[in-house]
């Protein structure tokens, strides 16, 4: 395991302080409150790291999940699966558009539970705008594993 912030790029992040199961990234400010972290590409991260390939990857970065699209895409087929949160955190867009990119590459999604399979973007939409629904937590996670 490595614990490592990730991000669109080599960056400093604030993220807040405290025990909340949703500590996220933040303008810079009361040093009381918030934390500085050091964030690196995904890919960047298994090159350094030296890892070829992957089973498993879980993202899980409040809101930055559809910043690291492009690192998914260079890391292509060296990640057999993905476990990434999709939330209210960042607009729903942007996380259509990392799904769509996923899908495009050979990856099949399915919903938090691995039961039901989402072939396109409309039917990601549909699942995405009933988990987010007023009076539900809007939170998910979706499966995308490598169809190799």
């Amino acid at each position: 395991i490595i614990q490592q912030a990730i991000s669109d790029r080599a960056e400093v992040a604030a993220i807040q302080r405290g025990a909340s199961p949703t500590s996220r990234v933040v303008a810079a400010g009361n040093p009381a409150q918030t934390e500085n972290v050091q964030c690196e590409r995904l890919d960047i991260l298994f090159d350094r790291h030296g890892i070829k390939t992957a089973d498993f990857v879980k993202i899980d970065i409040e809101g930055g999940e559809p910043k690291v699209k492009d690192a998914l895409i260079t890391l292509g087929e060296r990640v057999r699966s993905y476990y990434i949160e999709f939330s209210e955190f960042a607009p729903l867009e942007d996380y259509l558009a990392l799904a769509s990119a996923l899908i495009a590459r050979k990856f099949a999604c399915y919903d938090e539970a691995a039961m039901v399979r989402l072939s396109t973007a409309e039917e990601i939409m549909r699942h995405l705008r009933t988990a987010f629904a007023p009076g539900k937590m809007a939170v998910t996670n979706l499966w995308f594993i490598a169809e190799r």
